[in-house]
């Protein structure tokens, strides 16, 4: 099924992003080389695995999307690779299902708490450094998500 988009009052018909299974890889890449120049991006590449996730994912967002979920999993990710688990989408299996995302601001609090602390090897001392907060903060928050150190 096509959709009608309207640009400038020129009708653009534009088929789903679940039809153009072939374009995702490339617009993954595109999506990704815009972001080269941002803290962290350069020199992220996706794995094998998180590019036939993706193929897999069915996308009623569209591009859109595809976009947001590979923003937020340069934010929470650890570079130089994209992997599966960065992308913070509740991915499909074999193209099913709504593919929701969990964009909550907690979510990604604890997503973001989560990499820190790894980074840190669970030191509390540094990791609640790192983030700017205090470690009776960083504590709660560990307990809140509960994280293992």
């Amino acid at each position: 099924m096509n959709n009608d988009r309207k640009w400038h009052g020129v009708p653009l018909l534009a088929a789903n992003l679940n039809r153009r299974l072939d374009d995702i890889a490339e617009l993954a890449e595109h999506l990704l080389s815009r972001s080269r120049g941002k803290p962290n991006v350069a020199g992220q590449a996706f794995t094998d695995d998180t590019i036939a996730a993706l193929k897999a994912h069915v996308w009623p967002g569209n591009v859109r999307e595809l976009a947001n979920a590979i923003e937020r999993a340069l934010v929470v990710g650890t570079p130089p690779a994209v992997r599966v688990g960065d992308l913070l989408v509740r991915l499909s299996e074999n193209g099913g299902g709504t593919g929701a995302v969990d964009d909550s601001l907690a979510a990604m609090e604890r997503a973001h708490v989560a990499r820190v602390l790894g980074k840190s090897g669970g030191n509390v001392t540094h990791a609640a450094a790192a983030l700017g907060i205090d470690r009776v903060t960083l504590y709660n928050k560990i307990k809140k998500y509960d994280l293992r150190r």
